[in-house]
């Protein structure tokens, strides 16, 4: 679980997120959304420990602001949404490095073993010797993944996992997120940009605006048309098909 109480955090004078309170549920996918700008990366990033806020952020019980940087790295996989790595490694490769804790050429039995799992469980085996540079977007982002996995988190933070994909990849990732979160009772962070995905896939939404917590609940209860007018600035229409689902159309601005 994690439980965020009164984050706040300034890049020099200038306010980026302030007084955030939340929780995210094991089991759950819990997305944040909001505009760009709104400071949602640095909420990611706090909550990693990648950036040092004011307030507090439990993380499996376990007061972060107490914690050194390595010890809430064993806590959680964080996927920043600007993830590269060298062309050169082969997927096998860049799915390894998410077992090591620090560079080294020393490789167990039991890191080989849950590459090989991981590269299963997301029919990756295939793709093994090829060079990351060789695959497509989507292909890619579905590696960094598993190499989020690869330590077997408890806590997985993803910043927009589905950005620039098309629309088949961002499914196709969501499906693999929203099966892995509940089978392995992860609880799963993430950052997205389109919200007919985090109405499909969430089991709970964060909407942050002018760097505040907006609103917060289920899906269903979230996305309505008075808050795409107050934090997105545009008028829309809100529909539900025949599986259940939001379905977000806006007409135009505000």
């Amino acid at each position: 679980m994690i439980e965020v109480k009164n984050l706040s955090f300034r890049y020099e004078k200038d306010p980026i997120i302030e007084d955030i309170s939340f929780c995210a549920r094991p089991g759950e996918i819990t997305a944040v959304v909001g505009a760009n700008g709104a400071g949602k990366t640095t909420l990611l990033k706090c909550i990693a420990g990648l950036e040092k806020g004011t307030g507090t952020v439990n993380i499996c019980g376990k007061d972060t602001g107490k914690l050194s940087r390595s010890k809430i790295s064993k806590l959680l996989s964080y996927l920043d949404q600007s993830t590269d790595c060298s062309a050169e490694l082969n997927v096998y490769e860049v799915i390894l490095l998410g077992r090591l804790q620090q560079l080294s050429f020393k490789v167990s039995d039991e890191d080989i073993e849950r590459v090989d799992e991981v590269m299963e469980m997301m029919s990756l085996t295939q793709f093994a010797d090829r060079r990351i540079s060789e695959l497509s977007g989507g292909q890619r982002q579905l590696v960094f993944i598993a190499q989020t996995l690869i330590k077997n988190p408890q806590i997985l933070i993803l910043d927009e996992p589905t950005s620039a994909l098309d629309l088949n990849h961002q499914f196709k990732i969501m499906e693999f997120l929203k099966s892995v979160t509940k089978e392995k009772h992860y609880t799963t962070l993430l950052t997205l940009h389109h919200l007919d995905i985090a109405a499909k896939y969430a089991d709970h939404v964060v909407v942050i605006n002018d760097r505040k917590v907006y609103t917060e609940d289920s899906p269903d209860k979230v996305f309505t048309e008075k808050m795409l007018r107050d934090v997105y600035e545009v008028n829309a229409e809100i529909y539900v098909d025949s599986m259940n689902d939001k379905h977000i159309v806006a007409l135009g601005s505000v």
